[in-house]
Parts: structure tokens; sequence; C-alpha cells
């Protein structure tokens, strides 16, 4: 594994879509500034910043430590 790949072999990818569904457009809107909330209808970034681009290829992977392990079985359930 080198410095450039992600790892997502232990998140499942059910967790992977909801978490870009769900939480991504809230971060990368606190990210721009924007305090509204940033709903899932918002356009998430105008701007490619390094912030979001790292928010982008590890986000998912870092939020994962934190679910409980009913929620963890319940998306790797989803996988199949």
């Amino acid at each position: 594994m080198t410095g450039t790949k992600t790892f997502y072999g232990n998140v499942p990818a059910s967790y992977r879509r909801w978490w870009f569904q769900r939480i991504y457009p809230t971060h990368a809107a606190r990210l721009q500034g924007i305090t509204g909330g940033g709903g899932i209808l918002d356009q998430p970034a105008s701007a490619d910043t390094a912030e979001l681009q790292r928010l982008r290829q590890f986000g998912p992977t870092w939020s994962w430590w934190s679910v409980p392990q009913d929620l963890r079985e319940h998306f790797w359930s989803q996988d199949g």
C-alpha cells in the first residue's frame, strides 16, 4: 500500500455511498464557510481545494471508526 492509495476494505460500499450523500455535503459546506447546513441539493463545492480532496478521499474511512457496532452490522448486511 502506498501513500497515494486509500484502503477501503474495512469500510462497506453502502456506508461510503451513505456518507457521500448525507455527511459530505455538510462538511464541504462548512469548509467553504457556508453555515446553513449544506443540504444534499446544495452544490457541495465550487472550488476543489486540497482539504476537500482529502475529505472526499479519506472522510468515509476516518468516520467509520466512530460508527456504533449495530450500525456497522447494518451497513455490512446491505453489501451482502
